[in-house]
């Protein structure tokens, strides 16, 4: 059985209200944090993406589950663990974006091991 919940407001007892426009505007619709050293790319932990695809190295295409509406999503990707790392998204599909990593000496593409991305717009 399906259901619908219709609400204006939530309201927490003691920590106050937010209207429901910014939990619906204001979340991320997708994220992921993957491993992708190794050579295949491995999902840590995820919303709304359904897998991943090792484009090349330094290049990880997340695919999502439910698209956005359009490629104009804001996104952001980030590389954890330290060191000379650099994280970005390089391009957006409405059902996809291509993460690309890379080493901040030299600037090569290269695969690391704690990447984490999230991404924000309307889905389709």
């Amino acid at each position: 059985m399906a259901g619908k919940i219709v609400a204006d407001t939530l309201e927490h007892s003691t920590a106050g209200s937010v209207d429901t426009q910014y939990v619906v505007n204001g979340s991320a619709k997708a994220w992921s944090t993957f491993n992708a050293s190794g050579g295949t790319p491995t999902n840590l932990d995820n919303l709304n993406v359904s897998s991943l695809t090792d484009t090349a190295t330094g290049q990880t295409t997340l695919n999502f589950t439910n698209s956005f509406t359009n490629t104009s999503y804001a996104t952001n990707a980030t590389n954890g663990g330290g060191g000379n790392k650099n994280a970005q998204y390089d391009s957006t599909a409405t059902s996809s974006v291509l993460i690309r990593t890379q080493s901040m000496t030299g600037g090569a593409d290269a695969d690391h091991d704690h990447v984490s991305s999230s991404h924000h717009g309307d889905l389709a």
